[in-house]
């Protein structure tokens, strides 16, 4: 098929800048696709459009998740704007875009490097060439600083509202599309809109997720039945809702949920539909994991060092062994084809987990109905990390263990004394050891691996839960399901500065949760959702991935799980468990916690002032609530020194004294 004559362009030197201006841009089809006469499914498609069909976009108008187009037979409508690929933008140097949502200001066109900071949404900025490069516009603010933001956030053909920095505009030259590979462009953030199609072969579902970072991993040798079970169906995944009107400051309730379905898990929009969840819109910029320059520098390195081998074991590229030690996000740049993407996420999420630093807390864990506290358990724990640590807390390691954990139940009395010692191995063909004391037999039992899928004494919280996820990542089957903006539970009070209180004592460290209380549901009187809500929480829209995980073994106690990472701070927000039929039974959501510096100014330690992390069982209508405090002097403690010959067996028996 001919390729579209390009439209004039206006170009007018420093008048540029008060005019709107007129650009040829071009889009591809991508896959078959319904054309709409306006931007919704109201009314049946005018045809299907069938790639590789090429059309008009004029000033790249997007409005519900559609772009407003003209055909090469000057048919004018809407196409879902995931389906088709913008190969010729043809913008004017020199013109004023404006950016629909806080975007990073990158000083190459890519991820690969820290952003240089954020600008807010509505920020107006100059073109300072023409062309994309890798999805990136370059563009100079009011106050004259040059970098890159990502196209999809940009809006063509605005009126000035500010000065800003004038740039010489090249003599006019008419762009000649040229064929390109029918491939998705890369994602920083993948917009929400409302995928619907009346005819099969116009599928208006988002397109593949082309993720740009990526983890990898230790794996383990998993211990598989003869015949690997028959993972369960794969529910779809929601689809995008429409953005329009979801704005900071709103309140996401029963009145308003309509605006954000398809940004959250379906069930957790259920809470908000039905009026049981209610959280303010919050801004939360991305761009901002606030790393210690060591570890994105260590990042930054990783990048073309590291891979994952068949079964998801990091490795080195050159000696292709396992690296003595792992620090900075190994997959800085996740390719969405890339059949390992999945666990390279999860190793990224499990890297920014260790960043955080080993931790030692005394908190409570609620078991709860819809009516309020069933059973209330206190717990002590410690966990150790030896990889992911900063140089100064990192510890010999001779046993080549990846982490340690041990709780020890505090109340009631008729558990008190219950400890469970975990150890992992980095060593792949090593599965955990896990041993049990229970004071009722005085006895420390070897446990089976296959048992961390089980609640703890009786909850929905289990050992694999962790800070999102903490299974052995090489016990598991990988795939990445997708990136999308997703909305996440938010501390809107740890997004300022926050004075940090270092923790005395032997053990140092820094406290990580800022002296407040009385935020849960249940402890609001009038509070009429369900007891576990976090009224004083809030909702962030976030740039996220969806990681699928079957398990090898058959006895594990669920069939598939889905893990919702965010793709740039790699914190995790929710933890979707299915059974082998495919049914969903379980959610597990935990709080966005982001790093604050310390009064040293020497680090960054993650930090809030409520926490959150709620097991929701959909099946028997119940839930576990943990993190609370379990008292005003309790630790709840990240980045502390912990002396190794805590987790044997000899504690769990002095623990349980």
């Amino acid at each position: 098929m001919g390729r579209i004559k390009a439209t004039t362009w206006l170009v007018l030197g420093a008048a540029t800048l008060a005019a709107v201006s007129t650009w040829a841009q071009v889009a591809e089809v991508r896959r078959n696709s319904n054309l709409r006469r306006d931007p919704s499914t109201s009314q049946p498609p005018l045809r299907v459009v069938t790639p590789p069909e090429r059309v008009e976009v004029p000033g790249l108008v997007l409005r519900n998740g559609y772009y407003q187009v003209k055909t090469e037979q000057g048919e004018e409508g809407w196409l879902w704007a995931r389906n088709l690929r913008v190969v010729e933008a043809g913008a004017v140097v020199g013109a004023l875009v404006e950016l629909s949502q806080a975007t990073n200001l990158r000083p190459s066109p890519g991820t690969a490097e820290a952003p240089l900071e954020v600008l807010e949404a509505g920020t107006q900025l100059q073109l300072l060439e023409g062309e994309a490069k890798n999805g990136y516009y370059r563009i100079r603010t009011a106050s004259g600083a040059e970098g890159w933001v990502w196209g999809q956030n940009l809006i063509f053909g605005v009126k000035p509202r500010a000065e800003v920095a004038k740039v010489e505009a090249p003599a006019p030259q008419a762009p000649e599309p040229k064929p390109t590979e029918a491939k998705a462009p890369p994602l920083e953030v993948a917009k929400a809109g409302v995928p619907t199609a009346t005819a099969d072969v116009s599928m208006e579902t988002p397109a593949a997720p082309a993720p740009t970072a990526t983890l990898s991993p230790p794996t383990a040798t998993q211990v598989v039945a003869k015949s690997e079970p028959t993972p369960p169906p794969s529910p779809q995944i929601a689809p995008r809702a429409a953005q329009d009107g979801l704005k900071p400051g709103m309140i996401l309730d029963a009145t308003t949920a309509e605006l954000a379905k398809g940004l959250l898990p379906p069930e957790i929009w259920q809470h908000y539909a039905r009026g049981e969840y209610v959280s303010k819109i919050v801004h939360y910029p991305v761009g901002n994991p606030n790393w210690e320059k060591a570890f994105v520098e260590a990042t930054n390195e990783n990048a073309d060092r590291f891979t994952v081998d068949d079964r998801g074991t990091v490795i080195d590229k050159t000696t292709g062994k396992q690296p003595e030690y792992l620090y900075g996000i190994p997959f800085p740049h996740i390719d969405p084809a890339d059949p390992q993407a999945g666990v390279k996420v999860v190793w990224n999420y499990y890297l920014a987990t260790w960043y955080g630093g080993n931790s030692h807390t005394r908190t409570r864990l609620m078991m709860m109905n819809s009516k309020g506290v069933e059973r209330e358990l206190g717990a002590e724990g410690w966990f150790l990390f030896y990889d992911g640590q900063a140089p100064k807390y990192r510890r010999p390691n001779p046993m080549n263990l990846q982490s340690q954990f041990l709780a020890v139940a505090l109340s009631p009395l008729d558990t008190q004394g219950t400890a469970v010692l975990f150890w992992r191995y980095r060593d792949p063909d090593v599965r955990d050891s896990q041993w049990a004391f229970v004071p009722a037999l005085r006895r420390v039992r070897a446990v089976s691996p296959a048992n961390r899928s089980d609640g703890y004494l009786g909850s929905d919280i289990s050992s694999d839960d962790g800070y999102l996820f903490d299974g052995k990542p090489q016990e598991f089957r990988w795939r990445l399901l997708e990136k999308r903006e997703a909305l996440r539970v938010v501390d809107p009070e740890s997004l300022p500065p926050n004075s940090i209180k270092p923790r005395p004592g032997k053990e140092g460290g820094w406290d990580s949760l800022l002296d407040r209380s009385g935020y849960y549901g249940y402890e609001n009187p009038g509070w009429k959702g369900v007891p576990w809500a976090l009224p004083q929480g809030g909702l962030a829209l976030r740039p996220m991935y969806l990681v699928e995980a079957v398990p090898h073994d058959k006895y594990y106690l669920y069939g598939r799980l889905v893990l919702w990472i965010d793709a740039e701070t790699y914190a995790g927000a929710y933890h979707q468990k299915f059974n082998w039929k495919g049914e969903h039974i379980l959610t597990y959501a935990v709080l966005g916690v982001p790093n604050h510096l310390t009064p040293d100014g020497h680090e960054t330690v993650p930090v809030s002032t409520q926490t959150w992390a709620v097991a929701e069982n959909f099946k028997m209508k119940r839930a576990t609530l943990a993190g609370a405090r379990y008292d005003a002097k309790s630790p709840f403690d990240r980045r502390v020194h912990i002396d190794p010959s805590i987790f044997d067996a000899g504690s769990l028996v002095r623990f349980g004294k």
